[in-house]
């Protein structure tokens, strides 16, 4: 659905488990394909990584995972709904919850070229109830979750389940 300035944003109500959860992955892998090319998108990813080395795909990528960390601010939802935000609009905001800063940390890596997917996860219980974004570097995958304070790579202990949708 389209608003009155013509973006895109997404808003709908999941339904309970993991089956919703899954398919909330598949729209939001759905938005950063539509919008990865999206020209104010890859403006703003090359803009942020101008200062990195031309071929240092290591360095664009921690570039990019530290502006969506450190500078966007993690927000819920509102109460009973899933919304997903285009990356410009998550840009606009300035904040979002963990699917928000995922979709607009995975758009901008996809928006220079480097290979992302979802990882959505759960703990206890093991229903999945958190997403992140991990981006292939050197042939293995580096787990990038923005809404935590820690360094690329890090994730979150005691992982009881996990499903990965491929952007």
């Amino acid at each position: 659905m389209t608003n009155d300035r013509g973006e895109v944003n997404y808003e709908y109500r999941i339904p309970d488990g993991n089956e919703g959860i899954q398919h909330t992955l598949y729209i939001m892998r759905n938005v950063v394909r539509n919008e990865s090319d999206a020209p104010e998108v890859v403006q703003f990813a090359r803009q942020l990584t101008l200062n990195v080395p031309e071929k240092d795909w290591r360095r664009k990528i921690l570039t990019v995972f530290h502006f969506v960390r450190d500078r966007i601010r993690y927000t819920l939802d509102p109460l009973r709904t899933e919304y997903l935000a285009t990356p410009q609009r998550v840009l606009d905001m300035r904040s979002g919850d963990c699917d928000e800063k995922a979709i607009l940390l995975a758009s901008l890596l996809d928006a220079i070229g480097i290979p992302v997917r979802f990882k959505a996860v759960g703990f206890e219980g093991a229903e999945l109830s958190h997403v992140y974004v991990e981006a292939k570097y050197d042939d293995r995958w580096i787990a990038l979750d923005a809404t935590e304070k820690y360094p690329a790579g890090w994730q979150p202990p005691d992982i009881k389940n996990r499903f990965i949708v491929n952007v």
